[in-house]
């Protein structure tokens, strides 16, 4: 099975712009300027390396994901439009996606537990990724679909 490193903030630098110090808080800081459909796929990462916080600007429902993803040991608190992402220890779930990008999410998290995760739903993933499988096939992940 692939696993994605837990080391993932090895290395840390600080931003002047920004104070964030670490691999995780650059994450949250692209996710804070960039488009919120990425915030699936950040809250994963930074569950598995370093953990984070996400303030939602414009839709107080996008968070929906994360209780799925919880699923997966994934350890969040949420205050209004904020959520903040504590350092995860993953393992193996059975979990729906909820949408395109939180199932992309739950398949990360299902590739960095130990052992066999299965992933509801996962025509809501296939719609919006060519290829997805074969993909992630193609750089090690043991995966399928049926």
């Amino acid at each position: 099975m692939y696993r994605f490193s837990k080391n993932l903030a090895k290395e840390t630098t600080t931003s002047k712009t920004t104070g964030l110090t670490n691999v995780s808080n650059r994450f949250i800081g692209i996710c804070q300027h960039s488009a919120g459909d990425l915030q699936p796929i950040f809250s994963a990462l930074v569950a598995v390396s370093r953990g984070g916080s996400i303030e939602e600007q414009v839709w107080r429902s996008r968070f929906g994901y994360l209780d799925e993803l919880s699923k997966f040991g994934l350890s969040y608190s949420r205050e209004g439009n904020k959520v903040r992402i504590f350092k995860s220890d993953i393992h193996p779930a059975c979990a729906s996606a909820t949408d395109l990008r939180g199932g992309a999410s739950a398949v990360l998290l299902a590739l960095a537990a130990d052992g066999e995760s299965e992933i509801s739903s996962g025509e809501l993933i296939l719609r919006g990724y060519d290829s997805f499988v074969e993909k992630l096939k193609n750089i090690g992940a043991d995966i399928s679909y049926q």
